[in-house]
């Protein structure tokens, strides 16, 4: 059964922080401090700032029971007691946060709220928190929290001289809405239905938290994939901090947990309180900038520090020697890989016909001789070559692959290459042919001192033109594509012009008088062209025999045939049928043949000579008189007709010059 109270009162409460607190309002914000804490029991035997509703007579301060001093072992506390069965009543407090109000838009603010409650047959307690408005106004509603004090025998005074159990409850309220000013506490009781049972608060608490407070240190430790992260949490700001870490990102340069980009390392051992921490942060990528920033996270939420960077270390270039393409006798492409690792750089080659042994960047010759390829600034194998010229022909040749950047040279492996043999082609300029010759194997005959393929420019079987020094090529492919370079050779040759073939047998005889015709002047060719008589169509030729004929002929195609010209003979005959007048054929050439110089003899007077050969060309005509020499030194040996015209005729007469 309840126990005397040394001391009864009427509606009386205690409100403690740190400091004693009145009955304004607006102190109790105030009084919450940086932790921003509201802690109300009754050890200062007071009721300032509760309101009752209901029995307001059983609103009381007990400091002492029967037995006990409870305020030696509790304090004083708020007690709902009249003596009666089923006591109620509900005490309300209302706490002004609008001086801190800003830090809700800023960062959350969350609340916890927790009390005490006791009673000694058993009864009911609860608790209720509104969120008010600068005018009282209800803007968020918390649920309600209930503690059962009933049949819980840690509850249940069964001795009077065993101490006093409570049973506390906790409630974490989320994020407080951004219209909230004030608060109201509200705690409620109702005691059993027996008499002298009671209702015992202690120790209502309201929490107010924020976010930590965090600081993030420079990065000043980090190597090419590596860094060391630290930070410090200032100040909890109400609730315990219970992790801490570190988010970082290449991309977002406000990291937070969850954000795009960002990656977060969470501290497992020790991650909770403030003070300073720190972290290692592996498998980062060479030559990046990073952005880090620092977080706890307490009830409230995660504070982060301010955001820092840094740029990891640059790391040389990892660079691969491959395989060259495009090997020919004199020239070959160098090929090469090279990752950059994040920074940007440039490539090139080393080549010599000597084995320089390990690869390094002073054997040989360097290509480009300055400079090089800009490959990037990627993370990536990046392919990169260079041409080779001016080769020589079946030579190995030693070649790597460099690059470098802001971190050092990277070196490929020394690897070979073997520039094709050039064929030997052997061929002779063929002999001269004539228009009209068709080439065949005796010009086109090539040969190779390894095995392959032929190919003439012009074709076997072609007619050329007439022409000197015409070129004549061949393009050799060897059967081994690999070994051996294709190989090419010219040679020239010379096409004379063709001479045309003309057909004209001697005329038959005629009657002197009779003009000269179609029927005389009738020669043809063998290609298309003109013909040109002399003497002309239509002359009378005197009475004589062997009388030459000739006929020029110039080709249509002169650029392939040459002009041509034949003689026939022809005799006149007179109308008795002699061609002799008198004393002409007395008429002698002398000597015959000859050597230097001949007489014509017999010949009155003077007379006219025409020498021509057997072409129909004129040599010499000339006018004599009796026993003059003629002199033929200059002629080349060979038959020529003489014709010798005087005052009685014209005779033809045959002289061979030796």
């Amino acid at each position: 059964m309840k126990k005397n109270y040394l001391k009864k009162s009427t509606l009386v409460v205690a409100i403690i922080s740190q400091l004693f607190l009145c009955s304004s309002v607006r102190v109790f914000a105030t009084s919450f401090g940086t932790n921003l804490v509201f802690n109300g029991d009754a050890e200062l035997g007071t009721t300032a700032g509760w309101t009752a509703t209901g029995n307001v007579n059983a609103f009381v301060v007990a400091d002492a029971y029967f037995g006990e001093d409870a305020q030696t072992v509790h304090g004083k506390v708020l007690e709902l007691y009249d003596g009666s069965p089923n006591v109620e009543a509900t005490f309300s407090q209302i706490i002004d946060i609008s001086d801190i109000h800003s830090m809700f838009s800023a960062r959350a603010v969350a609340l916890n709220f927790s009390a005490q409650a006791y009673s000694w047959y058993g009864a009911t307690a609860s608790y209720k928190i509104e969120e008010l408005d600068a005018a009282n106004n209800i803007v968020n509603q918390q649920n309600t929290g209930n503690i059962n004090l009933f049949g819980q025998s840690v509850n249940y005074h069964v001795n009077d001289e065993s101490a006093c159990t409570w049973t506390t409850t906790t409630l974490r309220i989320a994020r407080l809405d951004t219209r909230t000013s004030k608060l109201r506490i509200s705690v409620y009781g109702k005691t059993s239905n027996l008499p002298e049972d009671f209702v015992d608060f202690d120790n209502i608490q309201v929490v107010l938290s924020v976010t930590p407070t965090v600081g993030t240190e420079q990065v000043t430790s980090f190597t090419t994939n590596s860094a060391t992260f630290g930070g410090t949490v200032t100040a909890e700001n109400g609730s315990a901090v219970i992790e801490r870490g570190f988010a970082y990102s290449t991309t977002n340069a406000t990291p937070t947990i969850g954000g795009a980009g960002v990656t977060s390392i969470h501290q497992s051992t020790g991650g909770s309180g403030a003070g300073p921490f720190s972290m290692p942060a592996t498998g980062l990528s060479s030559s990046t900038v990073y952005y880090v920033c620092a977080f706890a996270i307490n009830s409230a939420g995660t504070g982060y520090g301010a955001v820092v960077s840094f740029m990891t270390q640059t790391v040389a270039p990892t660079v691969a020697t491959t395989t060259v393409t495009n090997i020919t006798a004199t020239t070959a492409t160098l090929t090469g890989t090279c990752n950059p690792n994040n920074a940007p750089a440039t490539g090139w080659f080393r080549y010599s016909s000597t084995s320089p042994g390990a690869i390094n960047d002073s054997f040989g010759a360097r290509v480009p001789s300055s400079g090089g390829v800009s490959i990037g600034n990627g993370t990536s194998p990046v392919t990169y070559t260079k041409e080779l010229t001016g080769l020589i022909p079946g030579v190995t040749y030693y070649y790597g692959a460099i690059a470098s950047n802001a971190g050092g040279t990277g070196f490929g492996t020394i690897m070979t290459f073997t520039t094709q043999a050039i064929p030997a082609i052997t061929w002779s300029n063929p002999a001269d042919i004539t228009y009209g010759t068709l080439l065949s194997a005796t010009q086109l005959n090539a040969t190779a001192n390894v095995p392959g393929t032929f190919t003439y420019t012009p074709a076997l079987g072609t007619k050329l033109d007439a022409g000197t020094v015409q070129n004549l090529k061949v393009d050799f492919t060897p059967d081994d594509a690999v070994k051996y370079s294709a190989a090419s050779k010219t040679v020239t040759i010379n096409v004379a012009k063709a001479t045309p073939v003309i057909a004209w047998e001697n005329p038959a005889n005629i009657t002197y008088g009779t003009e000269l015709s179609a029927t005389q002047l009738n020669a043809t060719a063998d290609v298309p062209g003109t013909f040109t008589y002399t003497p002309a169509i239509g002359v009378k030729l005197d009475a004589g025999n062997s009388q030459v004929l000739k006929s020029d002929f110039v080709p249509i195609d002169q650029n392939n045939y040459e002009a041509a010209t034949k003689t026939v003979l022809i005799n006149v005959l007179l109308s008795t049928g002699k061609t002799d007048f008198g004393h002409n054929e007395f008429i002698v050439v002398y000597p015959n043949p000859v050597i230097d110089a001949f007489d014509i003899t017999g010949i009155d007077g003077k007379a006219t000579i025409s020498l021509t050969d057997l072409n129909g060309r004129t040599i010499l005509t000339k006018e004599i008189s009796a026993d003059e020499k003629v002199t033929v030194s200059n002629l080349t040996s060979g038959l020529y007709l003489i014709r010798i015209t005087t005052g009685k005729g014209a005779v033809l007469k045959k002289m061979v010059k030796k």
